[in-house]
């Protein structure tokens, strides 16, 4: 019980947020309650500083991503080719493949028609 109780951290002096009064809190930027938005300025305006920091942070960020986006069209060439030359090998195979296939059926046709050819001749010789 006492290692539970040691553990407890009691809150002195806590307000509830219905028991603090705003009204004293200033206002500024038109009822905005963006109290103190950087060094007493008001939130809509930026320093040159700042605005410059801003401005290098962005161009870095673009430069960035033109680079990237450049060199995706750079390498569209390359892999237009590769795609090209994927495809032209791939008809060539099968290409072949069509070749064998005739080659192989008309040779075979010879030689079933030369068979049957050389049966009927020794048929009508017997």
């Amino acid at each position: 019980m006492d290692n539970k109780e040691s553990n407890i951290t009691q809150i002195r002096g806590f307000q509830s947020a219905d028991s603090i009064d705003h009204s004293q809190r200033p206002r500024h930027n038109k009822g905005n309650d963006n109290y103190d938005g950087g060094n007493d300025m008001n939130d809509r305006y930026v320093t040159h500083k700042e605005l410059e920091n801003a401005e290098l942070r962005l161009s870095s960020k673009i430069d960035l991503l033109t680079q990237k986006v450049d060199n995706k069209f750079d390498s569209l060439p390359d892999k237009i080719q590769l795609q090209i030359d994927n495809a032209e090998k791939e008809q060539t195979v099968k290409h072949t493949a069509t070749l064998h296939w005739v080659w192989g059926t008309l040779i075979f046709g010879v030689l079933s028609t030369i068979g049957t050819i050389t049966t009927i001749i020794i048929s009508l010789i017997h």
